[in-house]
C-alpha cells in the first residue's frame, strides 16, 4: 500500500504541475490576444483554460481520495495531510514528493 500510494501521489503531483504549466502558458497567450484585440483566438483560450480547469477538479476528486485512504476528512492544502502522508510512505519517498512539488 505505502508504494501504491507514494506513486499515486506523485503521480497526481506530476499531472497537477503540467497543468499549471499549461495555464500559465494560456494566461501569457491570453494577455497577448487581449493586448492585439484578437476576440477569436481569446475565445479558444478561454476555452482551453476551462478544459484545464476542468481537469484539476478532476485531479481534486483524486486528491480527495487519497485523503480518505489516509484517514482524513482535509484536503492536501494543510499540514495534516502531509503529515499523515509522511507516515505511511518512506522517508526517501516523501522527500522525492517534497523535490518534485518545490522545483
Amino acid at each position: 500500500m505505502p508504494i501504491d500510494l507514494q506513486d499515486t501521489v506523485k503521480s497526481l503531483v506530476t499531472q497537477e504541475l503540467e497543468l499549471f504549466k499549461k495555464l500559465g502558458d494560456l494566461v501569457d497567450k491570453e494577455e497577448i490576444a487581449v493586448e492585439s484585440s484578437d476576440m477569436e483566438s481569446l475565445l479558444r483560450i478561454l476555452e482551453e483554460k476551462q478544459s484545464i480547469i476542468s481537469e484539476q477538479e478532476s485531479l481534486l476528486e483524486k486528491w480527495g481520495v487519497v485523503s480518505s485512504q489516509l484517514g482524513l476528512k482535509e484536503g492536501r492544502e494543510g499540514a495534516v495531510f502531509w503529515d499523515a502522508l509522511a507516515l505511511r510512505i518512506s522517508n526517501d519517498g516523501y522527500a522525492e514528493i517534497a523535490s518534485q512539488i518545490n522545483k
